[in-house]
C-alpha cells in the first residue's frame, strides 16, 4: 500500500480501536443505553486486523482522501471498517428518512449480522472541559453552540426515531425492519492545560477514552517546550496519532513565531517524536480563540 493509504489504515486503526467517549446516553443508567461496550471495539478491531493481514487490499478507502471535513471522513471509515468485517453486510448507509413527501432526517448505517439488523448512529466530537465540572452542558465543541448535552438528545431522538409507526412503517415497506438501534461515538475530551493533572470526566465517561489538554490563544506560551517538537494538525487528520512530515506544520518558539488561529478556528498541536518514518504524538491539545467559549 501506499503512503496516503498507510495514513488512512492509521486513521481506520484509530476508528475501530479507540474506546467510545461515553458509557451510556443516560448518565443515570448503570447499564449502557445505546452505546456498545469497549469490548466490542476490541473484539471488531482483532477481527479487521486479521483480515486485513490476510488480503489488506480489501480496504475500501481509496477515495477516503477527498473526505475533508471530519464528520465525512469518520463515517467513511466506519463504512470501510464494516464493509472489511466479514460478519457484517451494509444494507444502507446515510439512508434518507422520507415517508410521503415529508423528510425526517437521514440514518447513517443500517447493517446486518447474523439476521439482525442494526441501525447505527455515528458522530465523532472533540469536547472541552470549561468550567472543571462533570455536568454534560459544560463540556462545549471548539464550534460553542455544540455541546454535549445538545448531541446526546439529538442522538437519544435518532435512537428513538425507527421506532415510531409512521418511519416503521415506511421501512416495512421498503423491506426493512430495524431489529437494534446504537450509536458509535469516538472522539476526545480535552482539560484546561491548569487542570490537566486533576482532570473532572463528564457524566458516564468510559475511562479508556482519548484525551488531551486545551488553552486559549495567549495561554499557548506557556505550554510550549523547546523539549521535544510540536506540530500543527490539520482539521481532516485528527484522527491520526502518527503524521506524515508533509501532512503537518512544526511549530517553533511561539514568543518568535507566533500562532495566528485562522479565521478565528481551534488549531490541534500535539507534541510529537519522529520515529525515522514519521512524527509520533506524546501528547495533543487543541488551542481555541480568547473569545471561546463566547
Amino acid at each position: 500500500m501506499g503512503q496516503i493509504q498507510d495514513f488512512s489504515v492509521k486513521e481506520l486503526i484509530w476508528t475501530i480501536g479507540s474506546a467510545p467517549l461515553l458509557k451510556s446516553l443516560s448518565p443515570t443508567d448503570e447499564i449502557p443505553t445505546g452505546i456498545p461496550s469497549f469490548t466490542f471495539y476490541e473484539e471488531e478491531f482483532e477481527r479487521v486486523i486479521e483480515v486485513l493481514g490476510q488480503n489488506p487490499l480489501q480496504l475500501p478507502t481509496n477515495h477516503l482522501d477527498s473526505h475533508r471535513r471530519l464528520g465525512h471522513r469518520f463515517e467513511q471509515l466506519v463504512f470501510a471498517w464494516f464493509s472489511a468485517h466479514p460478519d457484517w453486510t451494509i444494507v444502507a448507509s446515510n439512508q434518507i428518512i422520507q415517508p410521503g413527501k415529508t423528510t425526517l432526517g437521514e440514518m447513517d448505517l443500517i447493517a446486518e449480522r447474523n439476521g439482525t439488523i442494526h441501525h447505527i448512529e455515528l458522530a465523532c466530537k472533540f469536547y472541552l472541559n470549561q468550567s472543571q465540572s462533570k455536568q454534560w452542558s459544560t463540556w462545549i465543541g471548539v464550534n460553542p453552540v455544540d455541546r454535549l448535552d445538545l448531541k446526546i438528545n439529538k442522538l437519544r431522538e435518532q435512537l428513538e426515531r425507527p421506532q415510531t409507526m409512521e418511519i416503521k412503517t415506511w421501512m416495512q415497506d421498503l423491506g426493512l425492519t430495524i431489529d437494534h438501534s446504537a450509536v458509535i461515538m469516538k472522539g476526545w475530551f480535552f482539560h484546561h492545560y491548569q487542570n490537566i493533572t486533576s482532570p473532572v470526566w463528564p457524566q458516564g465517561v468510559c475511562e479508556d477514552c482519548n484525551s488531551g489538554w486545551w488553552c486559549h490563544e495567549s495561554e499557548w506560551p506557556h505550554i510550549w517546550s523547546h523539549h521535544g517538537n510540536w506540530i500543527s494538525i490539520q482539521p481532516k487528520h485528527w484522527l491520526r496519532m502518527v503524521h506524515a512530515a508533509h501532512d503537518v506544520k512544526e511549530l517553533g518558539n511561539p514568543n518568535a513565531d507566533s500562532l495566528t488561529l485562522n479565521k478565528g478556528n481551534a488549531c490541534m498541536v500535539a507534541q510529537v517524536q519522529w520515529d525515522g518514518s514519521a512524527w509520533v504524538e506524546m501528547n495533543r491539545g487543541i488551542i481555541v480563540p480568547d473569545t471561546w467559549p463566547n
